[in-house]
């Protein structure tokens, strides 16, 4: 389970949020993956939370908004949602196609 949301979830989100480790030669502002700053992931995280009453019931716990609580534990079954459930909807259109089509295709 580590694998499939804590290890993904370290990786994916520094990147698209411009926060990954980089050389100073190769700034996040030219990453076109980068999007997620700002108002675009306050908006993001305000959906995701926003996503609970379209949830089954059998969800252990709604999902919380991942740009107010991603560092004070996200829980492995809220990255599990929303890597592969809420992800894959919530960023289409939000992230450029070519990074968004491998980004379906990993999860």
């Amino acid at each position: 389970m580590h694998l499939s949301t804590f290890n993904i979830s370290d990786l994916f989100l520094p990147l698209c949020r411009g926060l990954f480790d980089h050389d100073r030669l190769d700034p996040p502002s030219n990453w076109p993956w980068a999007v997620l700053q700002e108002e675009i992931w306050e908006s993001h995280g305000m959906a995701v939370s926003a996503a609970t009453p379209y949830l089954p019931g059998s969800f252990d716990r709604p999902p919380c908004n991942i740009a107010e609580k991603i560092n004070s534990g996200y829980k492995a079954w809220e990255w599990l949602l929303y890597l592969y459930g809420l992800a894959p909807a919530l960023l289409f259109g939000v992230l450029p196609e070519p990074y968004y089509l491998h980004f379906c295709k990993l999860v």
